[in-house]
């Protein structure tokens, strides 16, 4: 498609850096390697400019009729200062144009209200040094859990639900959501996250296993006890499923009861 592609990566929720590129009439690629210059979060606007600091080593840049692909890497060296990960999720921001840049491209505002151009999704990591895979026994199955979510509101919000993870489980293996109906045809699902929680409060945490309730700020309760991220699941991905032969450890108390949390 005509316009530009673009992305910010985020380290502190905040997009730090990212590029933006295209291909312009003439068919010439462009780049710009950009930086965070301002931010407000309380209307979610983030203005990015142009920097000479390399974020990206690019590959092919390529336009036609039906996409525009952008192919390059990034290094994510873990021990910069202000680029430290606490896990191995990373937050993304994304920005879409129908029109080109201009030679004089002083920057550009990632502004949250507008979905149909900027946005954020997570990506999780793979890294050999901090995620410990578990060998799984010879012998082990999978089991559905079936949630009942709610559907989200256009304009915007998050809904949780805790539930109780099966006695017999020992290693979690994937995740693969099944939505239906409208609710998986609306566009409106963002991203689903699944955490383990902490065997330590599963009696405080159990009185949140009824309904699927309002989690949009910081005071819903499970937040301060479910923090162990098992997977992710964005629109466009089929789910994450691990090596073959290895898992994530349920987490259970001495009753070997344990919760999760949607």
């Amino acid at each position: 498609t005509s316009g530009y592609v673009g992305l910010a990566f985020s380290y502190n929720d905040l997009p730090q850096d990212g590029f933006i590129a295209g291909v312009d009439e003439q068919g010439d690629q462009y780049s710009r390697h950009l930086q965070l210059n301002h931010n407000d979060s309380d209307t979610e606007v983030f203005r990015l400019a142009p920097t000479i600091k390399k974020n990206i080593e690019f590959g092919n840049i390529l336009e036609n009729e039906s996409e525009t692909v952008i192919e390059g890497s990034k290094k994510l060296a873990n021990c910069d200062k202000g680029k430290r990960f606490k896990g191995d999720i990373m937050k993304v921001y994304y920005m879409i144009g129908s029109e080109d840049i201009q030679g004089d491209f002083q920057s550009i505002d990632i502004d949250l209200k507008k979905p149909s151009q900027y946005g954020f999704t997570f990506l999780t990591l793979f890294t050999s040094v901090q995620t410990d895979f578990q060998q799984l026994e010879d012998k082990f199955r999978s089991a559905p859990y079936k949630l009942d979510l709610k559907r989200p509101k256009v304009e915007g919000d998050a809904q949780c639900k805790v539930f109780k993870g099966k006695s017999s489980a020992k290693f979690y293996t994937g995740f693969v959501p099944m939505l239906k109906g409208y609710n998986g045809e609306n566009g409106l699902i963002r991203r689903m996250t699944i955490y383990q929680c902490d065997p330590a409060n599963s009696d405080i945490i159990e009185e949140f296993t009824g309904d699927t309730l309002d989690c949009d700020d910081g005071d819903y309760l499970p937040y301060s006890f479910c923090k162990s991220v098992l997977f992710i699941w964005s629109p466009g991905s089929g789910g994450e499923m691990m090596r073959e032969g290895t898992g994530m450890k349920a987490m259970k108390n001495e009753r070997r009861k344990h919760f999760l949390l949607v």
